[in-house]
């Protein structure tokens, strides 16, 4: 029965990658596991202003209100003069596919290089080391998104659905990633209202002007 089931299980994550691939069809996303470690790239090409996609990428508390399974994302400290030395975040959240799912907790220092990189590394929580990187160069009529993450979960997981599971989650959160970009580059580019005239009050009949 498991012989069966566990084809059955990738073949139902190659539908659920190609649908997702439809959202941003340009990106390019790859989960491979070397050992104990997992590695995560992924990379897109978009027409955006780099402000928008750094100001994305560091709205750490508004995390939650665009990658869906993101429960919550704080920032603790900032570090520095003027808060311009390292961010210390904590975000749980969960990744899953079908029946697996796996709560994840996590405290990240973050180091911002801005306008290009950002750099984050686990210092507790549910892996045993983790570090991620975010890279934003500059392309003709846009930006190139880059990222690349290696982590050694501090759980176990499943040898086939586990990594089905991670594939499928950075999927959808690379692609709701791009998507809340776009949405703000879109917000950005669309012309203000034009104000409309307001037209002059006409004279009240019963107003009287002294002679």
């Amino acid at each position: 029965m498991i012989q069966v089931f566990l084809p059955l299980l990738v073949a139902l994550g190659s539908v659920f990658f190609a649908a997702r691939g439809a959202i941003a069809q340009t990106s390019v996303i790859d989960v491979i596991r070397e050992g104990e470690f997992v590695t995560v790239t992924a990379s897109v090409d978009l027409a955006v202003d780099a402000k928008t996609v750094w100001a994305v990428l560091t709205d750490y508390e508004g995390y939650p209100r665009f990658v869906s399974d993101m429960h919550s994302s704080k920032i603790l400290s900032r570090g520095g003069t003027g808060g311009e030395g390292p961010v210390v975040v904590e975000q749980k959240g969960e990744f899953g596919f079908l029946l697996f799912v796996q709560p994840i907790e996590v405290r990240m220092v973050v180091f911002e290089n801005p306008p290009r990189t950002i750099v984050a590394r686990a210092i507790s929580g549910s892996f045993q080391d983790f570090i991620g990187r975010y890279e934003i160069s500059q392309r003709p009529g846009g930006v190139h998104l880059a990222y690349t993450g290696r982590f050694v979960p501090d759980f176990m997981m499943p040898p086939i659905i586990g990594l089905t599971a991670v594939r499928y989650s950075m999927h959808r959160r690379f692609n709701e990633l791009v998507a809340e970009i776009q949405r703000r580059d879109a917000d950005l580019r669309r012309p203000p209202r034009e104000m409309r005239s307001t037209p002059p009050a006409l004279p009240s009949p019963f107003s009287s002007s002294a002679p």
